[in-house]
């Protein structure tokens, strides 16, 4: 398990970037019934999304989704007084 997850974040890295925007960075890995999405934002936070293949999720309904999880998780951090670099 920390293979995979090791090997997506270089993935991320790898799709990702230098721009000051926030990237979708699609499908990134096929593993047998799953398709594995991934997301970096400005501020270096690496999302991966893992969905059931038979789903046939819309890109543009996965990087709403992103959004929104980034948009709690650094409203979180800023709740909690952590500030992001």
């Amino acid at each position: 398990m920390a293979e995979t997850i090791s090997e997506l974040a270089m993935l991320c890295d790898a799709y990702a970037d230098t721009s000051p925007v926030q990237q979708f960075l699609g499908v990134l890995y096929l593993v047998q019934d799953y398709k594995v999405y991934g997301y970096v934002t400005n501020t270096g936070i690496r999302l991966v999304l893992i969905f059931d293949d038979k789903d046939n999720k819309d890109a543009s309904l996965v990087k709403a989704l992103f959004r929104k999880l980034h948009t709690l998780f650094t409203g979180g951090l800023r709740a909690r007084g952590i500030l992001l670099n």
